[in-house]
């Protein structure tokens, strides 16, 4: 479990992702870091006082957002994210290498769960298109 002063959830693992995004997800918005996380905000560029003053704040949050996802993560997680500082680029690898939608690994169980379910020969064909919508 990781806590912080914005909530706390259950630490990233390699078959939990899909409830942890939305978790983490509430917890970076707390921290008015989300955006920073999904490349939605960028490093305001220029020298004026109002520039500086919002690279002070962006810097601050992108800070906090790469704490968050850290310190969110095992030790088995964390190992994808070697030598990665930038947030959006940790977010966008822990996407790729975790969730369900495009990591070969759950690919292959979904694959594997599919073709295991097999008709059984008393089932209904509604009933077997029923459990294959289910098959994950």
């Amino acid at each position: 479990m990781c806590d912080s002063k914005f909530g706390s959830v259950e630490k990233l693992s390699s078959d939990n992702y899909d409830t942890w995004k939305p978790r983490i997800s509430a917890i970076l918005s707390a921290m008015l870091a989300l955006k920073i996380v999904t490349g939605e905000d960028d490093l305001p560029i220029g020298n004026s006082p109002a520039n500086v003053a919002k690279r002070e704040s962006y810097e601050k949050r992108q800070a906090l957002a790469t704490t968050a996802i850290l310190l969110s993560c095992t030790h088995e997680v964390n190992t994808y994210l070697s030598g990665v500082t930038d947030p959006e680029a940790m977010w966008d690898t822990l996407a790729e290498q975790l969730s369900s939608a495009t990591s070969f690994g759950r690919r292959v169980t979904i694959g594997k769960n599919f073709d295991n379910a097999r008709p059984k020969t008393s089932e209904s064909i509604s009933a077997y298109l029923s459990r294959l919508n289910d098959v994950n």
